[in-house]
């Protein structure tokens, strides 16, 4: 239903640095698994490391995903183990680890796509012919509603979901409005001043 662009960016120096922080990252889990395991007999679970492991120049779904890599690695040698006792653990640092920041991306992608399109086929099932999106372009800016919450309105991928929800609604024959949503809150303000 969607059509998939490929684009190579090619080595850039920003892509680079993220790959190492990548790298870096996954390697101070394995250090510290291991060294765990040796010193004190203690198997770690992810979610230890997860919140042990951290970087300053990752998102945190980003550093979160870099550690996972180190216990997908880890679970694949116990699978292999079964079958070939001779298999050897992880053991080997990564420098970089630029198949993460892929495999993240192309699963956000790759969701966005799924829901867009159930969306949009719905509402076309159903006889919609008109499709209004919330421009919620400006939200953002000039609003402190504290860390996480501005963490997670960063996050949001507005822009990317809008862009599809239109493209696909048009191909469909389907006009998309754009309404602003700073007179909605307006309205939500004053009803709940009234309460």
């Amino acid at each position: 239903m969607y059509q998939d662009r490929r684009v190579n960016p090619g080595k850039t120096k920003q892509l680079d640095e993220l790959a190492h922080a990548c790298g870096e990252l996954y390697s101070q889990a394995l250090v510290f698994f291991w060294r765990t395991v040796h010193k004190k007999g203690i198997w770690l679970r992810p979610k230890h490391l997860m919140r042990l492991f951290t970087s300053e120049q990752l998102h945190a779904h980003t550093s979160d995903a870099c550690v996972q890599a180190f216990f997908a690695s880890l679970k694949s040698w116990r699978e292999r183990r079964k079958t070939d006792p001779t298999a050897k653990p992880p053991h080997k640092r990564r420098w970089y680890l630029r198949k993460q920041l892929k495999k993240l991306s192309n699963q956000i992608k790759d969701i966005e796509h799924k829901q867009t399109t159930k969306l949009i086929s719905t509402l076309h099932r159903e006889g919609v012919q008109t499709v209004v999106i919330g421009d919620v372009r400006d939200i953002r800016q000039d609003l402190d509603v504290g860390t996480k919450t501005n963490q997670k309105l960063h996050r949001w991928s507005h822009g990317s979901v809008r862009h599809k929800l239109t493209y696909k609604a048009e191909r469909l024959v389907m006009q998309v409005v754009l309404q602003s949503v700073a007179r909605e809150e307006r309205q939500y303000s004053r009803e709940a001043a009234r309460l």
